[in-house]
């Protein structure tokens, strides 16, 4: 089968949208499928096209690949922001068949990046940032609406997106992320922590209670550690700072943004994958931890809940619960052997429910239905 995926990044560049493109990209390429991806970074994975350097360049300059679709079966987009291609298809009257790949509703994430406090401290959005996630969620209403307008069949990554985007779960698809088998690593591993945070410093994915909940856990667990990456040099200084503040600097490693291929390292020397995120939508570190029998402790927001199972495979708590999230980690450092047996759990649900084949599977099952839906 020809299949094109648009999408606005693609690895080594970090993020799930542009990680779920690869994984079945590569996934195709190994079953022999012609395929291709246009987005705005260069890779060295074969067939990937880069037409930009930037998401903006992106998003102005996908329109014009609009002609390439007539030469292929089905074309995959992800996310709202490659809306004006499938459009621009409508306009052209090109016939291909669309799928879209919904993975997060804006509104619902800017939602949840208000202020918020902790301990006294008051965590705010500077004016020039809100009024940024304001235009993005005006931008993304309008290509999200226009996305799904356009597409012959819509999918959800989560039943929790499905909801967020006034679509019922019951009736509509829903495909979650899937992961490649883990492979091994030449490179060393980075030295053990206890745990393990992986992540933007993207204001919905709360960083700073990263803090908090280590101030928390060191009353216990005296020579905890806590490995974060991700990063980049803004969030590393503002984080470095409050962990000062709170006597926990000591404890804390930052790694920066790590290439893809480094991230294997990180799972197999950690304890728990720790994340504080207000808004998610499936995030793909979960199950990539997982192919490593790390478990999660975690908020129970998006589609985190759908991934995890509290109490088997991870420990989830809701949202500012900050004491929870730490009493959590404290038992699973404790309790080694419940720790491995939730590993073992949450390594055995990846590979039944979320591995990369099964999930391609999936897909191409819905990219032949189109097809035979047009003869």
């Amino acid at each position: 089968m020809r299949i094109l995926q648009v999408c606005t990044y693609y690895p080594p560049r970090l993020g799930g949208v542009g990680e779920v493109a690869a994984q079945l990209h590569r996934n195709y390429l190994i079953r022999g499928h012609d395929t291709r991806v246009i987005t705005s970074n260069s890779s060295s994975d074969p067939g990937v096209i880069n037409i930009a350097s930037s998401k903006l360049g992106f998003v102005c300059r996908v329109i014009f690949n609009a002609p390439m679709a007539r030469h292929y079966d089905v074309v995959h987009c992800h996310a709202g922001e490659v809306f004006l291609l499938p459009l621009a298809m409508k306009l052209l009257r090109i016939k291909t068949p669309i799928l879209v790949t919904m993975h997060v509703d804006q509104r619902s994430a800017n939602a949840a990046s208000h202020a918020y406090s902790i301990d006294g401290f008051k965590f705010t959005m500077s004016w020039a940032m809100w009024w940024t996630l304001k235009f993005k969620e005006i931008f993304h209403s309008i290509s999200q609406s226009l996305m799904m307008w356009t597409a012959d069949r819509t999918v959800f990554i989560a039943n929790s997106t499905a909801i967020q985007l006034g679509r019922d779960p019951k009736t509509e698809c829903v495909i979650a992320n899937g992961v490649s088998e883990n492979s091994q690593t030449a490179d060393d591993p980075p030295s053990a922590a206890d745990i393990l945070y992986v992540g933007s410093n993207d204001f919905r994915k709360r960083t700073p209670t990263l803090a908090f909940v280590l101030k928390r856990i060191k009353r216990k667990v005296p020579d905890v550690s806590l490995t974060i990456v991700g990063l980049n040099h803004e969030g590393i200084s503002e984080l470095t700072k409050l962990a000062s503040q709170l006597g926990v600097g000591s404890n804390i490693r930052f790694d920066g943004p790590q290439h893809p291929s480094k991230m294997s390292g990180y799972y197999r020397s950690s304890k728990i994958l720790l994340l504080t995120s207000s808004y998610e939508g499936l995030p793909m570190v979960i199950l990539e931890a997982g192919q490593y029998g790390l478990p999660t402790v975690a908020t129970d927001v998006g589609g985190i809940g759908e991934a995890i199972d509290h109490g088997r495979t991870g420990l989830l708590v809701q949202v500012d619960d900050v004491d929870g999230l730490a009493d959590h980690c404290v038992y699973l450092l404790q309790n080694e052997a419940l720790r491995i047996k939730m590993g073992k759990a949450i390594q055995q649900q990846v590979k039944d429910s979320f591995s990369a084949d099964a999930i391609a599977d999936l897909y191409l099952t819905q990219y032949q239905e189109l097809v035979d839906h047009q003869l």
